[in-house]
This record gives structure tokens, sequence and C-alpha cells, in this order.
């Protein structure tokens, strides 16, 4: 009993599965990150997992740890951000759209940051608060947590832990190549269907703005569908 309160986290499953296609709520992937988080830290852990939970792809552990390449502590294994630390705020963008998260213009919800002049939002999955950053040039001069309906600040953080929201991360140039290789398997199923008007228009639906995104180096939720591409 004194054991499995802190040692102990859950991975859930994904909500629906339907041969290889994954659709989970933005809870239960939330849920999985933090989970994929807790057991990368190391030591003593209980999983609580079902076959299925398990059964779905993620990346391999040097791949969440080495996205935020500027605030990566090896000694820890975790990306740390703290007042004073150096990354450039572009850098930082450019990363956090790699790993998962949503740009929007006011943040709410887990899974998504903002941008505007030296403030960056984020909200984590694994903080219960999201985080202001705020910089000086490219350093980090505060971190404050904030209310996410008033958008007010809180109260000064030490450190800020970044994680990805996304449980297989891809290069930019791997998601072009993926995108390029589903764009010449459509057209060539689109051939293939000849007269079948409709059902080439439902293919084109379904994957034409998967296609165009991924042609772009643009991440997409349910990416680990076209992992064979």
């Amino acid at each position: 009993e004194s054991v499995l309160p802190d040692h102990s986290v859950l991975l859930p499953a994904g909500d629906l599965v339907f041969h290889r296609l994954f659709a989970r709520s933005g809870e239960t992937r939330m849920a999985r990150v933090k989970a994929i988080e807790r057991l990368l830290e190391g030591g003593p852990l209980v999983l609580c997992a079902s076959v299925e939970s398990v059964m779905s792809p993620i990346s391999a552990p040097s791949v969440f740890q080495g996205i935020f390449k500027p605030a990566y502590h090896p000694e820890s294994g975790k990306s740390r951000l703290k007042v004073g630390d150096v990354y450039e705020p572009g850098d930082l963008v450019r990363d956090l759209v790699r790993a998962g998260y949503e740009r929007t213009a006011i943040v709410e919800a887990k899974g998504q940051f903002s941008s505007r002049g030296g403030i960056i939002d984020i909200y984590s999955p694994t903080q219960e608060m999201p985080t202001r950053i705020e910089f000086f040039d490219d350093e980090v001069d505060s971190l404050r947590t904030f209310d996410p309906e008033s958008q007010r600040s809180i109260e000064n953080m030490e450190e800020l832990t970044l994680f990805p929201v996304k449980e297989w991360l891809f290069g930019e140039e791997e998601l072009k190549h993926i995108g390029e290789n589903l764009k010449t398997e459509l057209e060539e199923l689109l051939q293939s269907l000849g007269k079948k008007k409709n059902q080439g228009a439902l293919l084109q639906e379904n994957l034409g703005e998967d296609i165009e995104k991924l042609r772009q180096g643009l991440s997409i939720d349910g990416i680990e569908k076209y992992l064979n591409y």
C-alpha cells in the first residue's frame, strides 16, 4: 500500500482500435504520454497496462530525450528548462511543433502552446498547470505557472520539464519521405480504380489532407498508422 501510490502508473489503451488505425481522445493520449515520461525516469515503478495498451508502437527513448536538445540533461535523462538557460525562442517553437504540440492563440488545454514576442506559453502533459516562459533575447528570464481560464500568472517556477505530446516522433525529412510515398501509392490506387470515381473521391478525402501536411514536413495525429511508409 505504501509503494503503489507513488510508484505506479497507468498506461491506458486507445479508445478505439480498428484494424491498424488507432483513435484516442486527447485525455487518453496525454495520460499515455505522462506514463511514458515516468517510465523513462527509471527507478522502481509498477506499470498497470493491458495487452492492447502496450501493442501500440512508440519512439525510442533517445528520440524522446533528444527532441529538446538545448534543455537536455544527460545525468537525469530529462529536458529541463531553468531561469538563465539559453534556448533560442524560434528553436523552441520549432521543437514544440515537432514534439506534437498544437500552436494556438491562447493556451487552454494540455498539448498546446502559443508564442508572442518574447513570451512562450506551454501546457505540458506532465504539468498540472501551464507555464509562461519569458525570454530576454535567447535567455530564459522567468518561468511562471498561469491560470488557463484567466490567463493570469500564478507563481514562479524553478524549472520546467519539457516532454513531447506524441508517442511516435519523426524528423522533418522523414515526414516528407512518408508524404511522398503515400502520394505515390494514392496515385497508383486511383489509377487502378479507373471509373470507380466514388471510391477514388473517398480515398482523396481520407488521405489528401494528411499527405499534403506530411509532404510539408508537418506531423499529424495518428501518424503511427503510416509507419510502413
